[in-house]
């Protein structure tokens, strides 16, 4: 009896730890949120990027994207001071720049170096890695 009381509280624990990406995930905004360009770039319009079921879903949930969060604050963007911040041109694959944050090849916390491992992983993946899959031009 002990044995199976302490397998069914251990499958308890087990399925509270899986839902907890999801859980923190219903905070997610629902809307498509607008990411500008900073303002010297006049050649791309901003991305409308939306929360889907694949972002929602990941392991390490919102933290893969949000790498500084710490769970309990809001989330911020990129830009707030600290992490993304520079934005200039001559610094633009610095691990600390805005350009970085989305395009690095070497961080699975920026879109591209995720979907890059994913579609190593999974080459029938539809995850976007071209420039014109999220960019449109103005």
């Amino acid at each position: 009896m002990k044995k199976f009381v302490l397998l069914l509280a251990a499958l308890a624990a087990l399925t509270c730890l899986s839902a907890l990406p999801a859980l923190a995930a219903t905070d997610a905004p629902k809307q498509a949120i607008e990411m500008k360009f900073p303002a010297d770039s006049n050649k791309y319009g901003p991305i409308m990027f939306e929360h889907h079921a694949q972002h929602l879903a990941l392991k390490a949930g919102c933290v893969a994207c949000h790498h500084k969060w710490d769970g309990k604050a809001e989330i911020t963007g990129c830009r707030v001071e600290g992490c993304h911040t520079d934005i200039s041109k001559d610094k633009k694959r610095e691990p600390t720049s805005y350009d970085s944050a989305f395009h690095s090849k070497n961080s699975l916390n920026s879109c591209i170096g995720c979907h890059t491992a994913l579609l190593k992983d999974n080459p029938a993946s539809k995850a976007p890695k071209k420039c014109n899959d999220c960019h449109t031009k103005k």
